[in-house]
C-alpha cells in the first residue's frame, strides 16, 4: 500500500511541475482547462494525505536524555580482579559474589626427640566462599571446606538487613567471641591461632542479632546456639540435648584505630550428651592436653574474653585474655575447671603500608624485572594456656598431659600481590608437665617451622 501512496504523490509533484511550464503547443490552452487540472492535482494532493494518515502511526517525538535514562533500565555489571568475582543487577538490589581460599602449608619440627610422622605438607584449607544479596535486605552465604579427610560445610546462613543498627543472621556461622577468633584465617598474622583460640567454640547453627551504634563507634552481636566444646565446630549441623548457649560480644572504637571490647558465653545445665573439647593443641598443632574418657560434662559452663586491638601507621597491636569454665563430673566426683589464656601480637608493615584488623593490602605489586616488592609484615607473639590444678590427676592424667604451656613466635609475611601470600613461622613451646611424664612431646617441649602458600581471591 505505501508503494502506491509515494507513486501518486510523484504523478502529482510532476503534473504540477508540467502545468508551471511554458506552453510549447501551437494553440495554448483555455483558461478554464488550466484550472480544471490544477483543482484536480490539490484533491489528489489531499487524498494522499489522507492516505499517510491512515496508514503510517503518527510517531511521537524522540524523548530528550533525562527521559531516555529514566526509562531504562541499568545493565547487569560484572566485577572481575584478584580480590573478588562479582555479578550485581544494575540497581544493585541483587548481587552474587565467588570468593576462594586455598592453603598449602609445611611443618618442620626440630629437636623433637625422634617423634615419627609429624614432619608434613598438607591442605591446611581449600574453601569456595559464595555470598549475594536479595533485594537490598536478604544476604546469604555458603562456604564449603574441601581440606581434610572429608568435605565440610563451614557457614550456611542468611542475614536481613534492617537497618546498619540491626542485622539478624540464621544458620551455621562463627560464633564471635575472642577477637583474633573473630578475624578472618586468611589474614591473620600467623600461619595458626593462639591459645585463648583454643578456648573459643566455632562454626555453630544458631540465631543472632547484631549491628553499629553511634555512627560505627559501638558493634554488637547476640546470639542463641546449639553450643559447642572448645576448639569445636559443628560438623553434624544438628545438637546433642535439649539445651542451648548463648553468645554475647561488646566492642568499642573510642578513637580511631583502637578498639576494646569483651565476649562471653553461656550454657546451662551441659549434661553428658554434651561434648568436652577433643583436646588442646600446641602451635604446631599436636596435642598436649586431652581429659580421660570417663571425663564428662556435668553443669553450666561459661567463657569469658576482654580483647582489643590498636593499629597507628604501620604499627598493629592485637591482645586478649580469656577464661573457659565447665563443670565435669567422673564416677561421683564432680568439680568446675577453669582454664585460662593469653596472647599479645605485634605487627609491624616493613613495606610501609597501614596496619590493620581486616589485612594487609600492597602499595605495589611485586613483578619481575620491575619496581615495587608487594608488602612485607614482620610479626611477634607470646601467648599461654594454664589447665586448671583441679584437673589433675581426677579428669586427666599428668603423665600424658602438660598442665601449661607458654609459646613464643616469629613470623614473617610476603604478600607479593593482594591475591598471594606466603608465609614463613618460628614458633616455640615450653610445657609444664611432671618429670614422669610419657610424653616426648612434653618432655623436650615444640620447635617447629611452618611455611604456608596461600591464594585468595
Amino acid at each position: 500500500m505505501l508503494p502506491n501512496i509515494y507513486l501518486a504523490r510523484s504523478c502529482a509533484v510532476v503534473v504540477a511541475l508540467l502545468l508551471t511550464q511554458p506552453a510549447r503547443a501551437q494553440v495554448p490552452a483555455a483558461d478554464s482547462e488550466v484550472a480544471l487540472l490544477r483543482e484536480q492535482v490539490r484533491l489528489l494532493a489531499e487524498k494522499v494525505r489522507r492516505l499517510e494518515e491512515r496508514l503510517i502511526p503518527a510517531q511521537a517525538p524522540a524523548p530528550g536524555p533525562a527521559a531516555t535514562s529514566a526509562a531504562a533500565p541499568k545493565p547487569p555489571v560484572a566485577t572481575v580482579n584478584d580480590r573478588i568475582i562479582s555479578l550485581a543487577a544494575g540497581d544493585g538490589s541483587t548481587t552474587l559474589r565467588l570468593r576462594g581460599i586455598a592453603q598449602v602449608d609445611s611443618r618442620w619440627f626440630l629437636n623433637d626427640g625422634g617423634i615419627v610422622g609429624n614432619d608434613a605438607f598438607l591442605v591446611r584449607r581449600a574453601r569456595i566462599i559464595m555470598e549475594g544479596s536479595f533485594n537490598h535486605i536478604f544476604q546469604f552465604q555458603l562456604t564449603p571446606d574441601f581440606a581434610g579427610s572429608a568435605a565440610s560445610l563451614l557457614n550456611a546462613n542468611i542475614t536481613a538487613v534492617l537497618s546498619p543498627a540491626l542485622q539478624i543472621k540464621a544458620g551455621k556461622f562463627k560464633t564471635l567471641v575472642g577477637i583474633e577468633q573473630a578475624q578472618a584465617n586468611m589474614v591473620t598474622a600467623f600461619v595458626e591461632r593462639t591459645h585463648p583460640s583454643s578456648l573459643m567454640p566455632s562454626f555453630d547453627v544458631g540465631l543472632q542479632i547484631g549491628g553499629e551504634l553511634a555512627a560505627g563507634r559501638l558493634s554488637y552481636t547476640a546470639g542463641i546456639f546449639n553450643g559447642l566444646a572448645d576448639s569445636a565446630s559443628s560438623t553434624t549441623n544438628t545438637d546433642t540435648d535439649d539445651h542451648k548457649g548463648v553468645a554475647v560480644r561488646i566492642m568499642a572504637r573510642p578513637f580511631k584505630g583502637l578498639e576494646v571490647g569483651v565476649g562471653a558465653t553461656y550454657s546451662p545445665d551441659l549434661s553428658t550428651a554434651s561434648p568436652l573439647t577433643a583436646g588442646y593443641r600446641s602451635d604446631g598443632q599436636q596435642r598436649f592436653f586431652a581429659y580421660d574418657a570417663s571425663t564428662v560434662a556435668d553443669g553450666d559452663g561459661w567463657r569469658f574474653s576482654p580483647q582489643a586491638t590498636y593499629a597507628r601507621g604501620s604499627l598493629g597491636l592485637l591482645a586478649e585474655y580469656a577464661v573457659s569454665a565447665i563443670n565435669v563430673r567422673t564416677g561421683g566426683i564432680r568439680n568446675e575447671l577453669k582454664h585460662e589464656a593469653w596472647h599479645g601480637q605485634v605487627t609491624y608493615n616493613l613495606t610501609g603500608e597501614a596496619a590493620s584488623f581486616t589485612g594487609v593490602v600492597p602499595r605495589t605489586n611485586f613483578r619481575l624485572g620491575a619496581d615495587g616488592w608487594g608488602a612485607v609484615v614482620l610479626a611477634l607473639r607470646v601467648s599461654a594456656l594454664d589447665i586448671d590444678d583441679r584437673t589433675f590427676p581426677t579428669f586427666a592424667s599428668p603423665r600424658t598431659n602438660a598442665t601449661k604451656v607458654t609459646s613464643y613466635g616469629v613470623g614473617l609475611n610476603w604478600h607479593p600481590s593482594a591475591s598471594v601470600r606466603i608465609t614463613a613461622d618460628y614458633l616455640h613451646s615450653h610445657f609444664d608437665a611432671p618429670l614422669t611424664t610419657t610424653s616426648v612431646l612434653l618432655r623436650e617441649g615444640e620447635q617447629v617451622i611452618v611455611t604456608r602458600l596461600q591464594l585468595m581471591f
